[in-house]
């Protein structure tokens, strides 16, 4: 399952990454106090109730006293050698951009940190009081975020995901545990190439009735574990092109199996098709009178049809997730 931490805000600001998210994640976890859920819109409401997307993670102790500490080494570092981060920030004066009250403009829930986090922010000139928490520089807000979501992603064992470019120079002031950056990259081509339309051209209620349909989570799970199947065996070249066009041929793993079972069977018969499609039937007394093509097949052999059916699920369900994206505006 593709279960990740969302961060910094509360809420997706991009809509067309938020449509990419409901038709390519399972679980999508804000970091979002109990003192945030003020703020939250309409759509997220729509989303939490509507969709299985939308689960927040509400920041604990032991989260917010692990961010505590990597944040204070990394800021501890700027500190000493403001100078060293000239390309990250655009100024070797950041410190002192970061302690004038004007640019105290970024809100840090209370839930998310310590006392020894706020106490050092102080103590530096780098925050002010708030209602909720703290104020912080943006920049210096962002960091926090970036290694809260990464101390949380940890603890968790799940990756961490944003949608705010900006965060991506921060990623060498941390270290990420996974990185889901490539698998997504090449899922979103995927899912774009096959898509009828632009996705920002696809509303958001048509895609939240999209994935609200029948089976919708089996088929996106199996092209999960088909995507992460390709990029671990991918070579040089291989493209999205290459992923779509191997689900073009599915049905050839199926008939293989067909073919070394000796049985001439040219098309499969509803005896065959029950037997394999249908759990219930398990029994030799079921399976002996199975009938394909004419032909009663041994128990031995509709089992290993049986077995070959189950495996090759995850392709055909992919096969059939694809096939999907190209009828959702029907």
């Amino acid at each position: 399952m593709e279960q990740l931490i969302y961060y910094p805000g509360f809420e997706i600001k991009d809509h067309d990454w938020l449509k990419f998210a409901l038709l390519y994640i399972d679980e999508l976890n804000p970091i979002i106090p109990t003192a945030g859920d003020i703020f939250l819109t309409e759509l997220h409401r729509k989303l939490t109730e509507e969709t299985d997307l939308i689960k927040p993670h509400r920041p604990n102790y032991e989260e917010g006293m692990n961010a505590t500490f990597d944040a204070l080494d990394i800021v501890e570092k700027i500190i000493r050698n403001p100078s060293r981060y000239l390309r990250l920030f655009g100024t070797s004066k950041i410190i002192e951009k970061w302690q004038q009250p004007e640019n105290h403009n970024y809100t840090l829930f209370e839930d998310k940190y310590t006392y020894e986090w706020e106490q050092f922010c102080r103590n530096a000139k780098l925050s002010t009081q708030s209602d909720l928490g703290i104020m912080l520089p943006k920049e210096l807000g962002l960091i926090y975020m970036t290694i809260l979501a990464n101390a949380i992603s940890e603890s968790r064992g799940i990756s961490s995901i944003t949608d705010y470019k900006a965060l991506d120079n921060l990623s060498i002031l941390i270290r990420r545990t996974t990185d889901p950056l490539k698998k997504m990259s090449t899922a979103k081509s995927i899912i774009n190439l096959k898509l009828p339309a632009n996705l920002r051209d696809v509303a958001v209620d048509k895609i939240i009735k999209f994935r609200n349909r029948p089976q919708f989570k089996i088929k996106l799970n199996s092209f999960h574990q088909e995507l992460n199947n390709f990029l671990s065996n991918i070579e040089v070249g291989n493209t999205a092109f290459d992923f779509i066009e191997s689900y073009e041929q599915v049905w050839s793993d199926f008939s293989d199996e067909l073919v070394q079972l000796g049985t001439g069977i040219v098309t499969l018969g509803l005896g065959i098709w029950i037997a394999i499609s249908s759990p219930e039937i398990t029994t030799a007394k079921y399976l002996k009178e199975v009938v394909a093509a004419g032909t009663t097949l041994s128990v031995g052999s509709l089992i290993s049809l049986r077995n070959a059916w189950k495996k090759t699920q995850p392709k055909r369900f992919t096969r059939k997730y694809l096939a999907d994206l190209q009828k959702i505006n029907d």
